[in-house]
């Protein structure tokens, strides 16, 4: 077995050990007891005052910000909000990993990611990928504008980008469109 299957192995029964020693009564019990930060009044509140006293809105907001400083560094609510944080992120790479093993994995998946198609418009292949897919069956700058036209008859678009491309070989011409809507 390769150093790196072993690396890999060892990471995961680490995370598996780790994760194990949190069962959900753990976790709610952690959660409880780190609470929720109490916010105090704002400064801006209306507090009823006793009779003979005065109200001090500098001292309110005075005091405000010493009860925010002392909140933000209650050790036990600070160590619960990073222990989410931390799961959370570990949720989304155990999500990324399983996208990763079932395309290495199924070539189902790696056919739907490798697909190829071509623009309706101009005819160009268009990778199937995340950034740059098709929609509408247009590739992103003639969807753009397709939508910029106002949605004109998709077959009367499709020629008249067609024919503008067959004017200047090679390139999108950025001309407004003419025949279309």
């Amino acid at each position: 077995m390769s150093r790196n299957a072993e690396r890999i192995i060892r990471d995961v029964q680490r995370i598996n050990q780790m994760t194990s020693a949190l069962p959900d009564k753990v976790i709610v019990e952690l959660v409880r007891r780190g609470g929720k930060a109490e916010s105090p009044a704002k400064s801006g509140d209306r507090v009823s005052v006793a009779r003979g006293s005065y109200n001090d809105p500098t001292g309110d907001a005075v005091a405000h910000r010493l009860d925010s400083d002392r909140l933000e560094t209650d050790p036990v609510f600070q160590a619960v909000k990073k222990m989410a944080q931390c799961l959370r992120e570990m949720a989304d790479l155990a999500r990324r990993v399983e996208h990763h093993a079932r395309f290495v994995l199924e070539t189902k998946e790696r056919n739907k990611e490798a697909e190829i198609v071509h623009c309706a418009a101009c005819l160009r292949e268009v990778a199937n990928t995340p950034n740059d897919r098709l929609r509408s069956g247009y590739c992103p700058m003639d969807y753009m504008r397709w939508l910029r036209a106002g949605k004109p008859y998709r077959l009367t678009f499709e020629i008249s980008i067609r024919n503008a491309l067959n004017e200047v070989p090679g390139t999108h011409s950025e001309t407004p469109l003419e025949n279309v809507g």
